[in-house]
């Protein structure tokens, strides 16, 4: 599923494998070294921790919708700003302000290489 040529398309293609509740898909998004942070403090490193996270978030079930706020680029890197939400049946279960580092591999796929979902809201300061 992966193609995202750009930081918008890795973002569309995370909500995709979201809802198709594709965690192979999902887990293809990230580089084998990344970080995904669960919450302040806790974090996922590398496929096999990011793996089971993953798995658990997909247990909210519903349908996720990311919008992408903001594109920093440096180099095979970029900043990026997100607003993401998982609703179901019309009514929001979870929402926040996301922000990750992404990184352009050779093979001219974007991929998260520091993924932090709360990262813009007020509860990820300490």
């Amino acid at each position: 599923m992966n193609a995202a040529q750009t930081p918008e398309e890795l973002h569309q293609d995370l909500a995709r494998a979201y809802g198709a509740r594709d965690l192979d898909g999902l887990l293809a998004l990230f580089e084998a070294d990344a970080t995904l942070v669960l919450q302040p403090g806790a974090f996922a490193r590398g496929s096999g921790e990011i793996r089971t996270a993953l798995a658990g978030f997909l247990q909210l079930g519903g349908v996720m919708a990311v919008e992408t706020i903001e594109v920093v680029p440096a180099g095979d890197c970029a900043l990026t700003r997100t607003f993401w939400s998982i609703a179901e049946a019309g009514e929001t279960k979870l929402s926040a302000h996301g922000v990750e580092i992404l990184h352009k591999g050779e093979d001219g796929r974007w991929r998260f290489l520091l993924d932090h979902p709360f990262g813009g809201d007020e509860q990820a300061r300490p």
